[in-house]
């Protein structure tokens, strides 16, 4: 997964028993900061960078929402710079019917219209850097695709990680988690005082690992 120089961001490296289970249950819904390639389609994005398969993402991703719309052609529209993407398996009820790719009330919604652009024409943003592309996972996606990203290390804003982890404290306490900001141990309470940059990197590994 594209990172920005890992030196100009902090460094959180947690350990917890069963991992991204449990307590990190959610966090992806707070926001994680993917570096696309240039002009690259929502399905590249999710081939490429995310690591997801054709047949996991024909069979298990049910909705996905580009800035708020949903989209079906995942192949015509193109990132564009400072993109919110979420990610979701199918979701129940009249609700997901509405907002399921290739639904039967897909006529019920608007679809995306890549911010009015043609489909398959790249963002012109997009052309000289690379995109930064907000990705949010829920449900059943967050608990199959989470844990890897988290895994391998992934970006996030300081202050999304921080509504995260804030309140996972509030609600379930450090749960025997063990900590360290840039190499060095810290307490779970002080964690985020510490952080001095605006997007931090996460890697998260299993306490029996």
């Amino acid at each position: 997964m594209g990172t920005t120089d890992i030196g100009s961001e902090d460094r959180i490296e947690m350990t917890a028993p069963g991992g991204a289970h449990g307590i990190f249950s959610g966090i992806s819904g707070f926001g994680f900061l993917i570096d696309a390639p240039p002009g690259a389609s929502i399905r590249e994005m999710l081939k490429d960078i995310i690591g997801l398969d054709d047949d996991y993402i024909r069979d298990s991703i049910g909705t996905i929402l580009y800035n708020g719309k949903p989209v079906d052609d995942m192949d015509a529209w193109k990132i564009g710079k400072n993109a919110s993407i979420a990610v979701s398996a199918a979701l129940p009820g009249v609700f997901g019917a509405a907002f399921r790719k290739q639904g039967k009330y897909a006529g019920l919604r608007p679809v995306c219209d890549q911010d009015n652009s043609s489909p398959g024409e790249a963002d012109p943003a997009c052309e000289n850097e690379k995109p930064s592309v907000v990705l949010k996972l829920f449900n059943q996606s967050d608990r199959d695709i989470a844990p890897g990203l988290l895994a391998n290390g992934v970006r996030m804003t300081a202050k999304s990680f921080c509504a995260f982890w804030e309140n996972r404290l509030r609600l379930t306490g450090p749960a025997n988690i063990r900590i360290g900001l840039n190499g060095r141990p810290v307490a779970p309470e002080a964690l985020c005082r510490g952080i001095e940059t605006s997007s931090v990197l996460v890697r998260l590994r299993s306490g029996d690992a």
